[in-house]
């Protein structure tokens, strides 16, 4: 009979390892969005993994200038002016039917 001694320290760091490689990588895939143009200072659109796009100006990464904010059914969110990523203005909101 053989005996197979296991390390079960070496088993927890693999299985952790394991599990922050793929969480980065789900990160990287489904969270961060795949940018058209120019995302981080100047003009380009980012489809994010829940299917919002947004299409606008950008600086340091973030929504800033003039765009749009669109759902995955095509519907405007929001169409304005932003700041830092954050919306200055409520006046160009569209309200969504039943509101």
């Amino acid at each position: 009979m053989i005996k197979i001694r296991l390390n079960t320290q070496k088993i927890k760091l693999a299985a952790a390892s394991l599990f922050v490689i793929i969480s980065v990588c789900a990160y990287l895939f489904f969270f961060k969005g795949k940018c058209e143009g120019n995302c981080e200072n100047g003009f380009g659109s980012k489809l994010y993994w829940d299917g919002k796009k947004y299409i606008g100006q950008w600086k340091d990464g973030e929504y800033d200038g003039f765009g749009v904010l669109v759902a995955k059914d095509r519907k405007i969110i929001f169409s304005g002016k932003w700041e830092k990523g954050q919306q200055t203005t409520n006046t160009f909101q569209i309200k969504k039917k039943n509101q």
